[in-house]
């Protein structure tokens, strides 16, 4: 996959289709090796479907920076 960005890094999202379905991935800002995944109908809105996972992605990296600074108190 890195070759396909051209950046030497992996893509933040990605949206293969197979048997009729759309997959979305989204990876992690803060932590590349995290990703959401989603399986989504043909009649999708695949950019609206990619800012709905970006948002609840961003939203579980807030709240696992708070748990994770809370147990170290």
């Amino acid at each position: 996959m890195t070759e396909v960005s051209g950046t030497g890094q992996p893509p933040r999202d990605a949206t293969p289709m197979r048997y009729g379905e759309i997959e979305i991935f989204v990876r992690a800002s803060r932590d590349p090796d995290e990703a959401l995944c989603a399986l989504v109908g043909p009649d999708t809105g695949v950019e609206a479907a990619l800012s709905q996972r970006r948002k609840a992605i961003a939203e579980i990296a807030t709240a696992a920076a708070r748990h994770q600074t809370r147990r170290s108190e």
